[in-house]
């Protein structure tokens, strides 16, 4: 009994001692001065900001401030600062497409831009110094120049914004990703699709999935009325792709397969449902292009209502 004492007092004691040496450290709170410090740094970033976009400043220049900046702001102030970029980059596409046209320029960049796909590299090579500079400054605003036949155009490089993902809200994110697939390879161009078939049905599921988990975003709005056309296209073709040959009016096999994968593959989604119902006016009419076929997507109510399906208001 009284050894079991003395080994408790000696435990207790041992526990209850610190070592020699030890100070005690309090735990590190943030001070309120700092919070407020911290803050203020903030707000001044935030009007910074939002004065350079009002300020009709360039998109290289709004990058350059973006760059600088997002990592010391929130995730919401990040995706607000993308927001006002694209803005910017929309507003000004059509300025800068006048400034490619501008004089001999289309001309002196076609060689350049036909005989390479990197955009950067040979911008060295193009002789006149004014238009080098304008090519420069188009590509570090975040935009790509597709060249066509006959024609160039600028789309906004969507690719380029993912170096932001770690800054941005999710949605911000996913809607990147959704538009990087068409700015890196266009769905159609010169009145053709220019990738598979089944790519675009991937591209129309995966639009639908942010439509349906972002409904209340201002951005499911342009994503909604752009997947309710291509859809439509999914299902004709277009002129120089058509889902049916202008001969007989048959089906296009490739077409037809798609459709059947589409079903089975994205069961489920509104998209499905109305590529399912297409499919039995096709087998009805021998898939064939006939009256009923070429009317569907016009009088389809799951088509017309393509929204309110997805999101559940029908």
């Amino acid at each position: 009994m009284i050894l079991f004492l003395a080994i408790s007092v000696l435990l207790t004691g041992c526990v209850s001692q610190p070592p020699p040496g030890a100070k005690n450290v309090p735990p590190v709170e943030q001070q309120p001065e700092e919070q407020e410090n911290k803050d203020k740094i903030l707000k001044e970033i935030s009007a910074d900001f939002d004065r350079l976009l009002a300020g009709n400043k360039k998109p290289n220049e709004i990058i350059k401030s973006i760059d600088e900046n997002i990592e010391k702001v929130d995730k919401d102030k990040g995706t607000n600062m993308l927001e006002g970029l694209i803005k910017i980059q929309n507003d000004s596409l059509e300025g800068y497409m006048d400034k490619l046209y501008e004089g001999n320029n289309f001309d002196l960049m076609a060689d350049y831009f036909l005989s390479s796909k990197d955009e950067i590299g040979r911008i060295g090579d193009v002789k006149s110094e004014s238009l080098k500079a304008l090519l420069y400054e188009i590509l570090d605003g975040g935009y790509k120049i597709h060249m066509v036949e006959g024609g160039a155009g600028l789309v906004i490089d969507y690719e380029k914004l993912k170096k932001y993902n770690s800054y941005i809200t999710e949605e911000m994110k996913e809607f990147i990703a959704l538009e990087a697939k068409d700015s890196t390879s266009p769905f159609a161009m010169d009145g053709g699709l220019i990738i598979p078939i089944e790519e675009l049905a991937d591209r129309i599921a995966k639009a639908e999935k942010y439509i349906k988990s972002y409904s209340d975003s201002l951005r499911s709005e342009e994503i909604r009325n752009r997947n309710k056309d291509r859809i439509g296209i999914y299902l004709t073709g277009l002129d120089n792709t058509p889902a049916f040959d202008y001969g007989n009016k048959k089906i296009n096999e490739e077409f037809l397969e798609s459709y059947k994968r589409t079903v089975k593959d994205y069961e489920g989604t509104v998209f499905a449902e109305i590529v399912k119902e297409y499919l039995s006016i096709l087998e009805k009419n021998n898939f064939i292009n006939s009256a009923e076929v070429s009317a569907y997507p016009q009088k389809s109510d799951i088509l017309k209502n393509y929204t309110k399906y997805v999101i559940g208001t029908k």
